[in-house]
């Protein structure tokens, strides 16, 4: 951003005025370099006589009037205009010249390649829009938007309104060029508000008399999925209303596809902005198109939770983001045809969140954001997964009945307002009946990961003896949370595996005397996890934990449970503790680590059809060769089976197999 604001200069600003409305005239329609807005704001404040600044990054400045009366243009400096002996209610007005961005920051100006055409468009978040017009540029001095737009006459111009005229202008220069007017939205952060013009292809459809569009460059329109955008789109209206118990808050929906974008997709309120990345120009693979529904619904979430109902301050951002995670993944799994979206979240995106919380850079997911700077840079997998994660255990925890009537009271209570994570909690708090502070405290305002490990005992008749699990935290962030966990017993037949009922009890008596299962559900387990990916794979394979492995693998701990997938197996159950050897580099930094995880490979025996995963070495030769060649530390044959290929692990080795982790 042009400054950077902070929270106490916003806080300060925020009870000293009151922003009505914003009604910007914006002329495209001259050079490359820079373009006239024009800004009325109209403000109230609680002091009379003091002063305040109002954001504005230009090029140049030509007028500044407060009240009717000049303010000197050496008002303005440093990206802001000065203001004093303010009334109780005020009206100003700023004419300036602002120049267009390259790097999709304010109002961003691209030429295509391939035709020529000319587009633009806005992107505001965190704090932009004062690159564009003069406004109070922090989230929640919301306000009323109205926008007029003058660009040449075969340009297309998509805004947060319907417009409700077109007309012809003309230019100084005797240039034609149309002038576009689109009326007021509802009360807005000024990062949610948007234009974008030029030469667009379009798609148009509608959901219950909303007007629904689709935009993109002419030069990619045979790559724009129209039918599937739009079936994505409906199935996440529909599932949204009856979720929130609101209806949809704006009059249409766009989706505007932008070149040059630094980001997946900006919640612009009813005019959403989406990289061309999500133009398919080939064939690709389903979880590509299931990602791309994935930030479709993400972005659509924002219009409840985000742009009707929007953070204080920044120091919320993680709340916006993450609910928007849990809602699209939600809608994704049960309004899709992909309800396997959880499956595909726990293994892609949550193993991030893991990786990134055991960083010495992690942070909380309540994160202290003092400025604007600092927010900028807290658009991480903490705020996103780990968020989104921890919402999904607040659900299991309260409630889904319960947890949804608190977010519809919350919505009810606050549209068009802004509020805290205290609102939101307060607000489940009172339909679910339990206390959420000491929750909050130990999964949101502290970082890191948890441990679980299992320890167990085997008696000689290959029973279970003891059972216990046992819990431990890094020592940068020490505390040990509450976990409420379910361990399951499998047995193997014929190519799949079934849980023994006995088993999944809540105490673990139950399980001791049993007899050794097939596998064990478990391993070691990095926690604030609800779920964890479980699959039964071709030829009878293990039930996975793949991602709480990441972490384990990370840290260049990797006990996990594996089970054989070889006919010659039988019943067992192998504990491999794989560390890498001195010839391999396992540094995140280094291009040469691995791509698969050793604790995520499959125990291979000489008749085992399995294709066997193997990490490359450096040097060029794999570690372990084909699916028929037996790996060290493989009790398959109750017996150690050792091969020269094995050589990039070293494996514990020997018979029996240990029995705890």
């Amino acid at each position: 951003m042009a400054g950077n604001l902070t929270r106490v200069q916003a806080r300060r600003r925020a009870t000293l005025i009151a922003v009505e409305s914003y009604a910007v005239e914006l002329d495209l329609s001259g050079d490359d370099q820079t373009f006239t807005s024009t800004t009325v704001a109209r403000f109230g404040c609680t002091a009379p006589g003091s002063a305040v600044f109002i954001d504005l990054a230009a090029s140049a400045v030509r007028s500044i009037d407060l009240n009717g009366r000049p303010v000197p243009l050496s008002a303005w400096s440093g990206g802001h205009i000065r203001l004093g002996a303010l009334a109780a209610h005020n009206t100003l007005r700023v004419v300036a010249d602002c120049a267009y961005s390259r790097t999709a920051e304010g109002m961003h100006r691209f030429t295509d390649p391939a035709d020529g055409s000319v587009y633009v468009y806005t992107h505001f978040q965190p704090a932009e829009a004062h690159r564009v017009y003069a406004c109070f540029d922090q989230p929640d001095l919301k306000a009323t938007f109205e926008l007029g737009v003058v660009v040449p006459a075969d340009w297309q111009v998509v805004a947060n309104t319907q417009p409700d005229s077109v007309g012809k202008a003309r230019l100084a220069s005797g240039t034609g060029a149309t002038r576009w007017h689109f009326p007021a939205t509802p009360p807005l952060p000024t990062y949610a508000t948007s234009v974008a013009a030029g030469r667009f292809h379009s798609v148009s459809g509608s959901w219950q008399r909303v007007p629904l569009s689709l935009y993109c460059r002419r030069s990619l329109a045979a790559y724009l999925d129209a039918d599937e955008l739009l079936e994505v789109t409906w199935n996440g209206f529909d599932f949204y209303q009856r979720l929130f118990g609101m209806p949809y808050p704006f009059g249409k929906y766009d989706l505007v596809f932008v070149p040059e974008f630094n980001h997946a997709g900006m919640e612009n309120a009813a005019c959403v902005t989406l990289t061309e990345n999500m133009l398919f120009r080939s064939r690709v693979t389903d979880v590509r198109h299931e990602r791309r529904a994935s930030l479709l619904l993400h972005e659509l979430a924002h219009m409840w939770f985000g742009n009707m109902v929007t953070m204080t301050w920044w120091d919320d951002l993680w709340l916006n983001e993450s609910f928007a995670t849990y809602a699209s993944t939600l809608c994704q799994a049960e309004a899709t045809r992909w309800p396997g979206a959880w499956t595909t979240f726990s293994q892609l995106f949550k193993t991030s969140a893991y990786h990134q919380d055991q960083l010495t850079r992690t942070h909380p997911i309540v994160a202290d954001l003092p400025d604007v700077a600092t927010a900028e840079v807290s658009f991480d997998g903490i705020t996103y997964y780990k968020g989104a994660s921890v919402l999904k255990q607040l659900v299991a925890y309260v409630g889904r009945e319960a947890f949804t009537a608190g977010l519809q009271r919350y919505f009810q209570r606050h549209q068009w307002s802004t509020a805290t994570l205290a609102d939101l909690l307060a607000a489940v708090e009172a339909t679910s009946g339990r206390d959420l502070g000491c929750w909050s405290k130990e999964w949101l305002q502290t970082a890191g990961v948890n441990t679980l490990r299992p320890d167990y005992r085997l008696a000689g008749d290959g029973t279970i003896d003891g059972f216990a699990v046992t819990q431990s935290a890094p020592e940068a962030h020490p505390l040990l949370r509450p976990h409420r966990i379910a361990v399951g017993l499998y047995d193997r037949e014929g190519t799949t595996l079934t849980r023994r009922s006995s088993g999944w009890k809540s105490t673990w008596p139950v399980i001791v005397r049993a007899s050794r299962p097939w596998t064990a559900a478990g391993g070691r387990i990095s926690c604030w996890s609800t779920t964890t990916t479980s699959r039964t794979r071709r030829s009878g394979s293990t039930t996975g934990r793949w991602p709480p492995c990441w972490p384990a693998r990370r840290t260049r701990r990797t006990p996990c449970l594996l089970a054989c997938a070889g006919p010659r197996c039988g019943t067992c159950v192998a504990t491999v503790n794989c560390r890498p050897a001195t010839t391999y580099d396992w540094s995140p930094a280094r291009s040469t680590r691995s791509t698969t995880p050793a604790c995520w490979r499959r125990c291979c025996c000489r008749r085992s059809r399995w294709p066997v995963t193997t990490p490359r070495r450096r040097g060029g030769s794999p570690g372990c060769g084909s699916s028929r060649t037996p790996c060290t530390g493989c009790w398959c044959s109750r017996r150690p089976a050792r091969t020269a290929s094995c050589s990039a692990y070293k494996c514990w080795r020997g018979w029996p197999p240990p029995t705890s982790i």
